[in-house]
């Protein structure tokens, strides 16, 4: 519908003598006259209506200022447990446990030599260090070495328990802490 107005020459014309109207009414006034009215009377304000100093430090007394505030004891409206978190539950109570008595060791038979007198000596490696000893010698703890051989070395405790360690072959024994 408002294609058809804007292509259409008639309308174009009749809108644009219809705005030349209204600019030859505006140009030439209108025939109209501005109403006339009673020009303002202007009074100074009256003395009691401009605020006296004394007033205001009334506003400002303590008395006025304590009256203001709100009670310490009084419950708040804003107060709200909703946004609390939950209590925490508490926590059970776990047993230590007892410190260790015994470590385990890494004990590697690492060979024997026999010196000229023919006493024999075993070399372990003992975790991260070397033991050289001959028999009767206290490896570790209470492990003492009981019989050397080329091939296997025997080690026994206090208890009379025996350990046989093979040439090369790690082996992890488990001893008392001192």
């Amino acid at each position: 519908m408002l294609k058809i107005l804007e292509n259409s020459k008639w309308f174009s014309i009749v809108l644009l003598l219809g705005t030349l109207v209204l600019f030859a009414l505006t140009v030439f006034e209108l025939g109209g006259q501005v109403p006339n009215r009673a020009a303002l009377k202007r009074r100074p304000n009256p003395p009691d209506a401009t605020i006296l100093v004394g007033k205001i430090e009334a506003l400002f007394s303590p008395a006025m200022v304590a009256a203001m505030r709100p009670p310490t004891n009084g419950v708040s409206p804003f107060y709200t447990t909703y946004f609390q978190p939950p209590p925490q539950p508490p926590t059970p109570v776990t047993p230590t446990a007892p410190p260790p008595t015994t470590k385990k060791i890494l004990l590697v038979y690492q060979g024997v030599y026999q010196a000229a007198a023919g006493e024999k000596k075993a070399f372990v490696k003992v975790g991260d260090g070397l033991f050289v000893g001959p028999v009767g010698s206290n490896v570790v703890a209470d492990l003492v070495v009981a019989d050397i051989a080329l091939r296997t070395l025997i080690l026994k405790n206090a208890a009379s328990q025996t350990n046989l360690l093979q040439f090369n072959v790690p082996k992890e024994i488990e001893v008392p802490i001192k």
